[in-house]
């Protein structure tokens, strides 16, 4: 694993995920997802960080225990991270921006679909919001 030292000196191991849209360009704000006490952090644009926030707080919100696999950019020898979400451990959810993103229903709900599948939940591309949703 290509593990970096955080720029605020705290030591944090850091990994860079990218969502994918289509046909939508990102905004540079990167949020930070912090899992566990070991305080892993992965950097996770704003705008997927903020859907992937909702489908994670509701699975969790109903003790649903889930796997949540994080592909790690081509900078990082494109790997990936897979972590157990329960309730017990602790999560943060940092935003760099300071307005909240307007939500895409197909998104999420293609997110807690695939939250609920074996595979678990993964970042996937972002629908467009007039797309058919597929079932």
């Amino acid at each position: 694993m290509n593990a970096a030292r955080g720029a605020n000196g705290r030591g944090l191991r850091t990994h860079t995920v990218r969502a994918k849209a289509a046909g939508r360009r990102y905004s540079a704000d990167m949020g930070k997802l912090i899992y566990g006490a070991s305080s892993r952090e992965f950097d996770i644009d704003d705008r997927a960080l903020a859907h992937l926030r909702v489908v994670i707080i509701n699975k969790l919100r109903r003790s649903e225990s889930f796997a949540l696999t994080l592909e790690h950019g081509v900078d990082r020898g494109s790997g990936r991270t897979t972590l157990w979400l329960h309730e017990s451990i602790p999560l943060q959810f940092v935003f760099s921006g300071n307005r909240r993103p307007a939500l895409n229903r197909f998104w999420v709900e293609e997110l807690a679909l695939s939250a609920g599948s074996t595979h678990g939940l993964h970042v996937l591309p972002e629908p467009s919001e007039t797309a058919p949703f597929e079932t």
